[in-house]
């Protein structure tokens, strides 16, 4: 098909852009993508294809990776079918240009072209980014100073311990291939940035068709677990239960700039005081009617459970789990491929001790302007937390000058009028909570709330102190 649209096209010069007609070639492109039929090989560029198959990630439903992403324009058939559409063309340079395609609803698309060929977005954006490489990731950033490599490492350790657990040697062939073809990371300066990059004001997002990450964060591992599971899984299925998918993703890379150990505390938490039970996330239509807030925790803490059971189990149950489209949205799971119901249960907070607690010996280690740190144990047995009274405000912890340069976000959040001098911890302390950022990384990875428990973690004290027991010795060893 080609539809002659009738266009109103201004020619507007600038220092960057150029305004211009749309070609045969570039309509035909478009009209494939909105009919959702196959695009030839001409109306694809070839490095952008290789860049998509470059992990060998093939999935079982779905072919055409290259186009992943581009399933909404099939929303504008309509559209297209009646003739009311308009193109805007631009000039970007002398290879690269951009379609926006308009609806009479004033609804909008873009696609991004290099030579009159179809690429993504993400494509484009790093042909004219920063590159950094570390051993799995090549990152991608306009802003250097948000990148840091606290974070690149933290990403290959975190990667490592993966790839182990599920039974890849490191010096494999398949191994080999992520350290030469690598995951690509892509970090934005701000919101914006990531809206202009994928059309969604979010905090990440993994691109299956092209193995990207991109996010407002420099060590977004729950993004990379959905690539990481699909390169080690022969074959995947484009679609899994969320709680698999998800609960893998939070459980093993947290969620919404939370560690993942805070997330799995508040799945326990959430299934421990009734809020919700597992089996209501059985069924994928519940589940997607579940708050992400609720719904993503207690898959963590499920995961982690299974995980207990191994690897080689969990895997089992991410394949049973996983479909094409139809079969997704009919799938229940059964309670019987679960670990047992008490077993689940009796996994045990690692780090918040209960405020109330009977028969003990408390012993001061350490006293300060603003905090003091006492050492509780229990008469019956060799248990032991401590006890830390302090003031309530913000603290910053350990400089390090090796990142030179680095923003954290975090960091201008709490601290707005306040000069970052590379200090990697924050420590905010109030009535209700008390939270440990890691500010190289952007993420809470300790947090104790009275909003999630049943019994006061946080009693508020005189003199605008609060106290608190706890088991994190990081945060001990920085008060110390």
């Amino acid at each position: 098909m080609n539809y002659k649209i009738a266009l109103c096209l201004v020619m507007i010069f600038s220092a960057n852009f150029l305004m211009a007609a749309i070609s045969e070639k570039q309509v035909s492109i478009i009209e494939n993508l909105i009919m959702n039929q196959h695009l030839s090989d001409n109306q694809i560029d070839q490095e952008y294809l290789e860049s998509c198959q470059r992990l060998n990630i093939r999935y079982s439903d779905a072919c055409d990776k290259c186009l992943f992403g581009f399933e909404s324009f099939s929303e504008f058939k309509t559209d297209l079918l009646g003739k009311s559409l308009a193109f805007q063309t631009i000039q970007i340079d002398s290879v690269f240009s951009k379609i926006i395609i308009t609806n009479q609803s004033k609804d909008s698309k873009t696609i991004f072209l290099k030579k009159d060929r179809l690429i993504s977005s993400a494509f484009y954006y790093r042909q004219i980014s920063q590159t950094y490489e570390c051993q799995y990731y090549k990152y991608y950033f306009s802003d250097s100073t948000r990148f840091n490599q606290f974070a690149s490492n933290y990403l290959d350790n975190e990667t490592d311990k993966f790839l182990k657990n599920v039974g890849l040697n490191k010096d494999s062939m398949k191994v080999n291939l992520l350290k030469t073809k690598k995951i690509n990371y892509i970090i934005c300066k701000d919101m914006d940035e990531m809206e202009c990059i994928t059309g969604f004001r979010t905090n990440g997002i993994a691109l299956l068709n092209e193995d990207t990450i991109v996010s407002i964060d420099p060590a977004h591992f729950h993004e990379a677990i959905h690539i990481l599971i699909n390169f080690v899984t022969e074959k995947p299925f484009l679609y899994t239960h969320p709680l698999f998918q998800e609960g893998l993703a939070v459980a093993l890379g947290g969620r919404s700039g939370r560690s993942a150990e805070t997330m799995i505390e508040a799945g326990k938490f959430l299934t421990d005081a009734g809020f919700i039970c597992v089996s209501d996330l059985f069924n994928i239509q519940d589940f997607n009617q579940t708050d992400p807030s609720i719904s993503y925790p207690v898959s963590a803490y499920v995961v982690t459970a299974e995980l207990s059971e191994g690897y080689d189990h969990f895997l089992k149950l991410y394949r049973k789990y996983s479909g094409n489209a139809q079969q997704i949205n009919q799938m229940i799971i059964n309670q019987n491929d679960l670990i047992n119901q008490n077993k689940r249960d009796s996994l045990t907070s690692k780090y918040n001790a209960p405020f109330n607690t009977k028969n003990i010996n408390k012993k001061q280690l350490s006293k300060k302007e603003n905090w003091t740190i006492s050492e509780i144990s229990n008469n019956n047995s060799n248990d032991y937390c401590y006890s830390l009274i302090i003031k309530k405000g913000i603290y910053l912890f350990e400089i390090d000058k090796r990142i030179n340069g680095f923003k954290s976000r975090i960091f201008a959040e709490n601290l707005p009028n306040t000069n970052y001098k590379q200090q990697r911890y924050l420590l905010k302390v109030d009535e209700n909570e008390c939270i440990l950022y890691d500010l190289f990384l952007e993420k809470i990875i300790y947090m104790i709330s009275n909003g999630f428990s049943d019994q006061p973690l946080i009693i508020e004290q005189k003199n605008n102190t609060i106290s608190l027991n706890t088991n994190y010795e990081l945060l001990i060893k920085l008060l110390k």
